[in-house]
């Protein structure tokens, strides 16, 4: 097989066109691909610096998720330990709860009993007006009691300890001349009775 150029065409034409076409290639290789190329070199770096800062991103959001169960689980506890208040036909197991806390402390309880607390008047109140209703009234309870310092400050510290609400309101101490250890004391505990 015999390959010959046509006639018309001319071989400067031809060599033109075929240097024309390299040097297109080579400037667009040059200047187009290379570039493009360089493109997505540089991009390898950017997208492992976003996938380290999407990896810390992730254990920031998993060290806050712990802490806010965390916070609920304080939440929780400090529910479970908070003070309540109780209703009037909760009063006779209060009763039986403070005469069980003496019972422990090795307190003897001589006598136990409400107090009523005498009714304070709004000062500067105009006639006829009322005070608001309050959700809650005071109940005071006076308790004799015959023991030795140190349980009378542990039956103290559980009664406050106590999930029932109670604060001592006043305490006075005697000593007994036969018996120097054992003193009597009167406790003035002060609840709160939800209405």
């Amino acid at each position: 097989m015999n390959f010959a150029l046509p006639e018309n065409l001319d071989v400067k034409r031809i060599a033109m066109i075929l240097l024309v076409s390299a040097t297109v290639i080579y400037l667009d290789f040059t200047f187009g691909i290379n570039k493009q190329w360089q493109a997505v070199k540089d991009l390898g770096p950017k997208i492992s610096k976003q996938k380290q800062e999407l990896d810390n991103l992730t254990q920031r959001l998993e060290r806050m998720r712990g802490l806010g169960k965390r916070h609920i689980e304080i939440q929780q506890k400090a529910l479970a330990k908070a003070k309540r208040m109780i209703t009037e036909e909760e009063i006779p197991s209060l009763y039986q709860d403070i005469a069980n806390i003496a019972n422990k402390d090795d307190v003897k309880i001589e006598q136990i009993r409400p107090v009523k607390e005498p009714s304070k008047e709004t000062k500067g109140a105009r006639p006829g007006m009322t005070q608001p209703e309050q959700k809650f009234t005071a109940l005071l309870i006076n308790l004799d009691l015959s023991c030795d310092y140190h349980r009378l400050g542990q039956f103290i510290s559980d009664l406050e300890n106590d999930q029932v609400f109670l604060t001592v309101q006043d305490l006075k101490i005697y000593s007994q001349e036969p018996n120097p250890i054992t003193q009597k004391a009167t406790l003035l505990l002060r609840t709160y009775v939800k209405k």
